[in-house]
């Protein structure tokens, strides 16, 4: 590695972590910017050792978690997303963290669906994802477009969080506060226990999407949102990892056990799926 490179990138970290101002208060701005850029970060230097790397953030979203991969790095970071919530991404930093002005080694794009990604093959060192494949319908065929994009001996870091059989798997958890109970009851009552929910978040809990929308509006967003689930369990994504060409050269599940599983669910699941709640893989492209 270059060391003239490396010391002006820790200069930049430095400066950005002077000007930054006072602590975070904004929750959802904080986690991704701090707790998930952080070990996305660490996970992705370990394996990187070119001087000047590409990486993509597949499913950015409101580009938060980029914005703060790319600080805390210094690396070029592209992220991709289906909608432009990366947008409110300006307002959102120069309130949260009293930055004026994205870095120019970050850069967003909003993605057509069921199209490939806009970029050449062996584009990326490294990709990244966090809490996007549960959301996604072709599972095999995004990790496909990713093992193109990865040049060879690429990395990628994928978090998936909750995953569906777990406790909260429904991604509900902010509106229906039970254990499995999207796999407790039948589809017609979760549903209409979801609509009828009343508003209990506290404000720091709200994301961008509370903060600009009615509660109605947000249920309504998020029950769309657990109707696409895919529903994929451990084993079979894992095994669609292989299938796409990856080494899984590191494999974390954490797995809630404080919670007593119902009779009747593990009697009809597997234990491993109803209590591994989330899942981090180290992917390695040969």
């Amino acid at each position: 590695m270059n060391p003239i490179k490396e010391y002006a990138r820790k200069i930049l970290r430095l400066l950005h972590t002077l000007c930054a101002g006072s602590p975070i208060s904004d929750s959802w701005f904080k986690s991704h910017y701090d707790y998930a850029a952080t070990i996305v970060s660490k996970n992705l230097k370990h394996h990187i050792s070119d001087p000047a790397p590409r990486i993509l953030d597949f499913g950015c979203g409101d580009g938060i978690m980029a914005l703060g991969v790319q600080h805390k790095t210094g690396f070029n970071v592209t992220g991709v997303d289906l909608t432009s919530a990366f947008q409110l991404l300006p307002e959102s930093a120069a309130k949260s963290i009293g930055i004026k002005t994205l870095p120019s080694q970050l850069h967003f794009f909003q993605l057509e669906e069921n199209q490939p990604l806009p970029f050449e093959n062996f584009s990326f060192d490294g990709v990244y994802s966090w809490s996007v494949f549960e959301h996604v319908a072709d599972i095999r065929g995004h990790l496909n477009e990713i093992h193109r994009l990865l040049k060879p001996n690429g990395v990628c870091f994928i978090q998936i969080e909750p995953l569906f059989y777990s406790p909260y798997g429904s991604h509900l958890k902010r509106v229906i506060d039970e254990p499995w109970a999207h796999l407790r009851y039948d589809e017609t009552t979760f549903l209409q226990k979801a609509l009828s929910a009343e508003d209990q978040i506290s404000d720091e809990e709200k994301d961008i999407l509370y903060q600009n929308n009615s509660f109605e509006k947000v249920k309504a967003y998020l029950i769309s949102e657990y109707q696409k689930l895919n529903r994929v369990k451990v084993d079979a994504f894992l095994a669609l990892v292989e299938k796409a060409g990856f080494k899984i050269a590191k494999k974390d599940l954490y797995q809630v056990k404080e919670i007593e599983i119902p009779k009747e669910l593990s009697n009809k699941f597997s234990k491993n799926d109803l209590i591994t709640n989330e899942i981090r893989l180290i992917l390695k492209k040969e």
